[in-house]
């Protein structure tokens, strides 16, 4: 577990204008994907298109909170989490509402909490769709339309940190960090474990002393400092392993494994870092 006094740790502040604007963009994806969402599974029933649908439905909920929710200087994830996981409800129900809509050729259109459910159990007797001839009803159905939701609720939990970013936050001068990329020229990192440790204990020489790799190596590490660029008091490092392999079909696959993500720098090792990576 990372520790606070070596990493940066939100201050957990908000305000009630960041919230309100994280609530506004949740809302409107939630409402705008949620009529999306429903007349495109209705009319295209594709299982697998569904499934891909269905996450990129939650997911743009959450991402649209912790975007906005970062503009608005909200350093409360928690915060953010609940109010995205609550907007993910919410557009579970806009998608009911329109998918009933679509059903009913534009001929049913409510809001109304008793109305909705009335239909939903009318459906769940008579099925909304077959499968290889199998028209799943009854506690089937419902079990289905629960996975729906539960994957619906995971892409918004997953999509809030993508979202929000992991920049650190000056609280002195009221912004966020500017990050700069500062290498990937340097080779792979063979014990990630002990590397961390090393790092942790303010031995830098352990960067310091990896060799420079090829561009088109396999095997990279990339870093990554970020400074305040209001009071220069204020700076971390984030560094990332890069490994390159090539699958049966000849594609290229990158997978990037963060090593350690915000680590807090004093002002002489940031700068002997920065002239480090210079000569990359």
């Amino acid at each position: 577990m990372e520790s606070t006094a070596l990493y940066y740790q939100e201050s957990g502040k908000t305000n009630p204008l960041g919230i309100s604007l994280a609530l506004m963009a949740g809302l409107a994806a939630a409402s705008v994907l949620g009529f999306v969402y429903a007349y495109a599974t209705f009319y295209i029933p594709i299982i697998y298109f569904n499934f891909l649908l269905t996450y990129f439905f939650g997911f743009s909920i959450g991402y649209a909170v912790g975007k906005v929710g970062s503009l608005g200087k909200v350093r409360n994830g928690r915060m953010l989490l609940l109010t995205a996981i609550g907007l993910g409800v919410i557009g579970v129900y806009f998608a009911w509402v329109f998918w009933i809509a679509a059903a009913s050729e534009g001929g049913l259109w409510s809001f109304n909490l008793s109305t909705v459910w009335l239909f939903v159990q009318l459906i769940a007797m008579e099925g909304a769709w077959s499968i290889f001839g199998f028209t799943p009803t009854g506690g089937t159905l419902y079990l289905v339309w629960l996975a729906e939701a539960a994957i619906i609720l995971f892409g918004v939990v997953t999509a809030v940190s993508a979202g929000r970013g992991s920049k650190p936050y000056c609280e002195s001068c009221d912004q966020w960090l500017s990050a700069k990329h500062l290498t990937e020229r340097v080779k792979g990192i063979a014990n990630p474990i002990g590397f961390r440790k090393e790092m942790e204990s303010k031995n830098y020489e352990a960067l310091k002393n990896l060799p420079e790799a090829d561009p088109a190596a396999r095997n990279r590490t990339s870093v990554q400092l970020m400074s305040c660029s209001g009071c220069n008091n204020q700076h971390y490092l984030t560094i990332d392993k890069i490994e390159r392999s090539v699958d049966s079909d000849g594609k290229v696959k990158e997978e990037t494994t963060r090593v350690l993500e915000n680590l807090k720098l004093d002002r002489l090792a940031y700068q002997d870092i920065l002239d480090w990576g210079k000569k990359f």
